[in-house]
């Protein structure tokens, strides 16, 4: 049986497409400041700003104004914290610790790559995989709250893997119990 020339370049136009491509990077260069650029202010320990406008079931809790936690980030397409992303999450672990009072929003956020389904199930897995370590290290469950916003909340504007790279992230808000 002899294939048509189209048919053979449709077949292996799918392959392509679903093997996905292969990098020399590590997980840690890609994330923004894997780099190792010290001039870089999304580099690790750089702390980032309070979310707004919580939705989501979450509305039960304030935001404390003035206090912010380092976003995290993931690697594309991944909810798996990397080395630098987990000393951040050691540094809210620690403040959190003597802190009993301060609970945590988290948010998860997704590059606008990928459906509206995918990008919000993806949020979510990276807002609890953030949750998953925070618990590991003591904190106790009741003390977050998850929320995805897939792509909707992006921190950059472009449509480059400068500005995927900041998207893709968790946000960390501390926040109170309503009264």
């Amino acid at each position: 049986m002899k294939f048509s020339k189209s048919l053979y370049l449709g077949v292996l136009a799918a392959g392509l497409v679903l093997s996905g491509c292969n990098s020399d990077k590590t997980d840690e260069d890609m994330l923004p400041g894997g780099g190792g650029n010290p001039n870089d202010p999304l580099a690790s320990g750089a702390w980032g700003k309070s979310g707004q406008g919580l939705t989501g079931g979450i509305n039960d809790w304030t935001p404390i104004p003035g206090l912010t936690f380092p976003a995290v980030y993931f690697a594309y397409d991944q909810d798996r914290l990397g080395t630098s992303e987990t000393a951040k999450l050691d540094q809210v672990s620690s403040y959190l610790g003597q802190h009993a009072d301060v609970y945590l929003i988290i948010e998860g956020n997704c590059d606008e790559r990928g459906s509206d389904e995918y990008n919000r199930a993806l949020g979510e897995r990276r807002a609890i995989s953030v949750r998953n370590y925070l618990v590991g290290k003591g904190i106790p469950d009741a003390r977050f709250k998850t929320i995805s916003y897939g792509e909707e909340r992006p921190a950059v504007q472009g449509h480059d893997e400068n500005a995927w790279g900041k998207n893709r992230r968790a946000e960390l808000i501390g926040a109170r119990p309503n009264k």
